[in-house]
């Protein structure tokens, strides 16, 4: 009967062991809610809890210790570098895996830089999205062999992505004028003022060789910002 007991215990620790809690944000319920459910089914006991904007998702993170940080590109009221950077201010220790539709080559090096442990594209199938947040989980980085591919060869020779001339501001900047977002918008998510944005604006329209918001926005249709 001990044995029997004994065993018990040990079995119910291993569970608890293995129980991690993530926090899922993006702006559409039905991915988070079919994400909740593939996680169930290969994560045991994870607790698992949904946000559709930044501000809830640090009210979760004010309130509960995560493990792991599901995160979409873009995150609605919220430039998605400075929720990374108050995340990485507040919780370092939370591992953040992004999962978008967005093409990683546009931001891979970024979020390298923000604190980012990993990249899955939201076409990648139900196995690749599984071995990410496993091993993102573990305590290692998942990046696709695009990806580090790109990495590498940023150390090596210049990129050919136009984007990539953009100073990390006018790179935020950038990502929300080409969302077509109003200045005041820009500058409210950004802690700046509206002239700062315009000035950005030109600088940036300028390293990009466009004209105008318009060809801003083909550009960025071209290179995968928006579908």
């Amino acid at each position: 009967m001990n044995a029997v007991r004994s065993k018990a215990l040990s079995n119910s620790l291993n569970n608890m062991e293995k129980s991690k809690k993530i926090l899922l944000v993006d702006d559409h319920e039905i991915i988070r809610n079919g994400l909740s459910l593939l996680i169930k089914t290969f994560q045991n006991n994870a607790t698992v809890d949904e946000a559709g904007d930044g501000t809830t998702a640090l009210r979760f993170l004010r309130k509960k210790q995560y493990d792991l940080l599901i995160l979409d590109v873009f995150v609605p009221g919220m430039d998605i570098f400075q929720l990374l950077k108050t995340i990485g201010l507040k919780w370092p220790a939370l591992r953040i895996l992004i999962f978008s539709m967005t093409d990683e080559s546009n931001y891979g090096i970024r979020f390298v830089k923000a604190g980012v442990k990993g990249f899955v594209n939201k076409s990648a199938p139900s196995a690749q999205l599984e071995q990410a947040i496993k091993t993102v989980l573990s305590g290692s980085n998942y990046y696709s062999p695009d990806m580090v591919d790109q990495i590498t060869r940023a150390v090596d020779q210049p990129s050919s992505n136009p984007f990539d001339k953009l100073s990390p501001k006018e790179f935020e900047v950038c990502v929300q004028l080409i969302r077509v977002l109003p200045t005041t918008e820009i500058a409210r998510q950004l802690g700046l003022s509206p002239s700062t944005i315009a000035t950005h604006k030109t600088r940036i329209l300028s390293k990009l060789n466009v004209s105008n918001l318009v060809e801003l926005n083909e550009l960025g249709k071209h290179h995968h910002f928006i579908q």
